[in-house]
């Protein structure tokens, strides 16, 4: 039984296709972000409030209702901040013009960049906790207060998909490069023949 001819690889329209796909998963990544940041926000009020609960008795309700406030202030803004800080990191290589992609950290884990933007987001919480007596002037939340880097599961492997996005899309322009090479050696040699 005859097949069906193959329709010839298109390496241009197959990079459109990956970078199309690397946006969706960097916005992917963005929501899980945001999500995580959010309830860690979270988090780690209750672990202070809790952990130190004579200082939150001396407080008293009208004083927590205020630190609530400052803290969903934290929480709306986390978007936007998460967007700007996390959303413009260099690994993000489709959203960068020019050789950008070859300079990929590929080891294991989250990027050192991406983490320290979301660290930087997370520690937009330290005023609030300072402000009410919580966080002590060294500025460390404490040792045993939630992890604002133990990232779940779904970022990380977002960031794995995302690697492995960057390996496809390095081979298809090394692709299209080699093919625009070829292309311009035989318009020289027949610029050369024609002669």
């Amino acid at each position: 039984m005859p097949q069906a001819p193959h329709a010839p690889r298109k390496p241009a329209v197959e990079l459109e296709q990956v970078v199309r796909e690397m946006e969706f998963v960097t916005r992917g990544f963005l929501s899980e972000a945001e999500k995580f940041v959010k309830a860690w926000y979270w988090q780690c009020a209750e672990f202070y409030v809790t952990k130190y609960y004579q200082k939150t008795s001396e407080l008293g309700p009208a004083k927590l209702a205020e630190m609530k406030r400052s803290i969903q202030q934290i929480d709306a803004a986390a978007t936007q901040l998460i967007a700007q800080q996390a959303g413009g990191c260099k690994f993000w290589t489709h959203r960068s013009r020019g050789e950008q992609w070859s300079n990929v950290d590929f080891s294991k884990g989250i990027p050192k960049d991406i983490a320290a933007a979301i660290s930087s987001v997370t520690g937009e919480i330290k005023p609030a906790l300072r402000r009410f007596g919580y966080l002590p002037a060294s500025d460390k939340f404490d040792s045993d207060c939630p992890d604002p880097n133990a990232f779940p599961e779904s970022i990380t492997m977002l960031i794995d998909r995302y690697r492995m996005l960057i390996r496809k899309g390095l081979f298809l322009r090394t692709e299209i490069r080699n093919a625009e090479e070829d292309q311009q050696k035989r318009e020289a040699l027949n610029m050369w023949r024609q002669i």
